[in-house]
């Protein structure tokens, strides 16, 4: 399983700083995940294929790809502990939309098999607008890191 569970947000701010015409080599490292303990949720692959541009295009080519881990039943259920503990705790506005994408269904991930979720989101701090992955992962130790530590972790490096 994956040591590392990539957000949506790593590729779509990333396709900006790496894009694949440029730094090939991330876009490689994607495609090799399995190798780099690299994945992410269906519920991901599902977010990104809702545009119409250059990255939604790649990621429809990449549906079978083993980068999108399927759902299961340990997930389904730490999910709903998930749902339950941010609709206790938060504004009804706040937990739609952070139940209305994939940022519960990574903290799951992390938290029935393990690795840091990677993601460039930071903690809420007061006056929460918006429920963030950190914030909502500590609650299930769950560890998250932005991409370039991630890299940094896995010692990679995109050299000349």
């Amino acid at each position: 399983m994956a040591n590392y569970w990539l957000d949506a947000n790593i590729f779509i701010t990333t396709k900006e700083y790496y894009h694949p015409d440029i730094v090939p080599g991330f876009w490689q490292l994607l495609a090799q995940c399995t190798q780099w303990g690299i994945g992410s949720p269906q519920a991901v692959h599902d977010e990104l294929t809702k545009g119409n541009d250059a990255l939604a295009t790649w990621a429809k080519a990449q549906k079978n790809a083993p980068l999108w881990v399927p759902f299961d039943p340990a997930v389904q259920a730490t999910y709903t502990r998930i749902a339950n503990y941010v609709s206790q705790t938060y504004r009804a506005d706040l937990v739609a939309d952070f139940l209305r994408g994939a940022d519960a269904w990574l903290i799951a991930y992390a938290s029935v098999h393990g690795g840091k979720i990677t993601t460039f989101e930071n903690r809420s701090g007061h006056g929460v607008t918006k429920l963030k992955i950190p914030s909502v992962g500590d609650r299930f130790q769950v560890t998250s890191v932005d991409v370039f530590m991630m890299l940094r972790e896995l010692g990679v490096k995109f050299v000349l």
